[in-house]
């Protein structure tokens, strides 16, 4: 495999010039409670777009609690995951193509070159000790030079015993979602089962949509904005209480100047998404811990 080229600079810093080898492809367990995955570089010429995953050996070995999670992507990057799983515990040392409608249970979602999320205090997220980590990346190059494409990300943690609530993700996908040439406006619901507790909200769009929003029936504006490239994050401190049975509208407004209906799909200027994306914990002790609610529909 020829010798990858490229650094990634932690966040909060500026990337140094690609002259050095980065860091070995392999996930390291920095003491006393960091772990920290980067992946190999890769080229991308004007006007692609690919995803690709790589996969990492979790390098604890036991149940632990992640508590605030950060990521560098290269500039050029939409978006990407860490996802965790018992599947991915393998360190593949390359990248290899996959697909960019991938979903699992994540560590972390960032759409901007660098993002820091901190849970609150006595919050953490589980990371069993047998799951291992997968970074997907998406990478389109709009500009008229190669780029060069890499993640790092770096994950803090305690011993499960140090937190009080397990955090987990919701995230409400429209997959049947079309559409039509012109204007329009795409919505679906979903009723939250039991009180939660919303920490982190962010959407998910394509090029061609213009407008996201999503509120519960009691009027509670959980997230809205119109960047489909890179979403700023609502973070909140105090957490959004939501009450259990509540409805959650997501609604995303397009303009379709394509003459044709477009779908569901990866590709950021050939399909479209609109998805909510929350961190959240179980309000109530006796809800369950640590369980998503996503919704893929």
């Amino acid at each position: 495999m020829p010798t990858p080229t490229g650094t990634v600079a932690p966040p909060g810093t500026t990337p140094a010039p690609t002259t050095t080898a980065p860091p070995a492809p392999t996930g390291t367990a920095t003491p006393p409670n960091e772990i920290s995955v980067t992946t190999v570089p890769f080229d991308l010429p004007p006007g692609g777009e690919a995803f690709k995953c790589q996969n990492f050996v979790n390098p604890v070995g036991k149940d632990i609690a992640i508590v605030k999670a950060s990521s560098f992507m290269a500039p050029g990057s939409h978006h990407m995951y860490v996802f965790d799983d018992p599947n991915f515990n393998q360190s593949t040392n390359a990248l290899a193509d996959c697909s960019g409608t991938e979903f699992h249970d994540y560590l972390i979602l960032a759409q901007t070159p660098q993002d820091v999320q901190t849970y609150p205090a006595g919050v953490g997220r589980s990371l069993p000790g047998n799951y291992g980590l997968r970074v997907l990346m998406h990478y389109v190059n709009a500009g008229s030079a190669t780029m060069t494409a890499q993640v790092n990300a770096k994950f803090e943690w305690l011993e499960t015993s140090q937190v009080q609530h397990l955090a987990a993700q919701m995230e409400l996908n429209n997959a049947v979602l079309r559409v039509p040439p012109g204007q329009s406006t795409q919505s679906r619901t979903y009723t939250v089962p039991y009180g939660i507790s919303i920490f982190y909200a962010i959407s998910h769009m394509h090029r061609r949509a213009t407008r996201f929003h999503a509120a519960t029936s009691a009027n509670q504006v959980i997230f809205q904005g119109t960047e489909w490239d890179e979403p700023q994050p609502t973070l909140y401190d105090p957490p959004l209480q939501v009450g259990g049975n509540s409805v959650i509208t997501w609604s995303c407004d397009y303009n379709n100047d394509t003459g044709q209906t477009l779908a569901f799909g990866e590709s950021a200027t050939a399909n479209e998404m609109c998805i909510l994306f929350t961190l959240f914990y179980a309000t109530d002790a006796s809800s369950p811990q640590g369980q998503a609610l996503d919704q893929l529909i």
